[in-house]
């Protein structure tokens, strides 16, 4: 399989992520107060490579988001179950939640929408790839999980996630129907719980130590 975009140039990527949230938390901007020159000089990259990588401060944010759920819920299925999918890609928001509490609202259009649409994509492509059909049923289903858990997941970040990521993982599989996780939590090639936990311990130093 191809090289999905949100993993290209990671090192560098990460780097930049890891300069922004200590600008944020250090220097106690808002994500619109930070310039991409300050970020530059953070991560000691230039401006022509940060914008071969971001389209500006508020794409690093999209970027992660996208590079979170391709590592926990676009695996909900092949090596994850539902909880185990959630609980990877909200550790992954905890470890840049300075990075979330400015960009995240109830329903911000440019960040929610593409967030909601891959969800859907990626469970009909699990349901393709398992040979199970998917019904205009099925569809609505799928959309409704979506924007359900992408909404709780915008109030949690807004509380400061008031409850632990593996709490807010249980709520977030809750809301998958029987029906579904008959499919979903039979993952494909499940991943060990040992791994499982490996990869939930690492995100953090991953963030800082890029």
């Amino acid at each position: 399989m191809d090289q999905l975009p949100c993993f290209d140039h990671i090192d560098k990527r990460r780097a930049v992520l890891s300069a922004l949230l200590g600008i944020l938390k250090t220097d106690g901007k808002t994500l619109a107060q930070v310039s991409v020159s300050e970020v530059c000089l953070a991560s000691n990259i230039s401006r022509t490579s940060f914008y071969r990588l971001f389209s500006g401060v508020n794409d690093v944010a999209s970027w992660y988001q996208q590079y979170g759920a391709e590592l926990g819920i676009h695996r909900i299925g092949r090596t994850f179950s539902c909880f185990e999918g959630h609980l990877i890609s909200l550790e992954l928001i905890c470890a840049a939640l300075p990075l979330f509490k400015e960009h995240v609202h109830w329903w911000n259009y440019e960040f929610s929408f593409p967030a909601v649409n891959s969800h859907v994509n990626a469970m009909k492509e699990v349901f393709g790839e398992r040979g199970e059909p998917v019904t205009p049923s099925t569809l609505y289903q799928f959309e409704g999980i979506s924007y359900a858990c992408h909404m709780t997941v915008s109030s949690w970040i807004n509380k400061g996630c008031d409850i632990t990521p593996r709490e807010m993982a249980s709520v977030l599989a809750s809301l998958y129907p029987d029906e579904l996780r008959r499919v979903l939590d039979k993952p494909m090639r499940p991943a060990s719980s040992g791994a499982i936990a490996e990869l939930v311990g690492l995100i953090g130093r991953d963030i800082t130590e890029a």
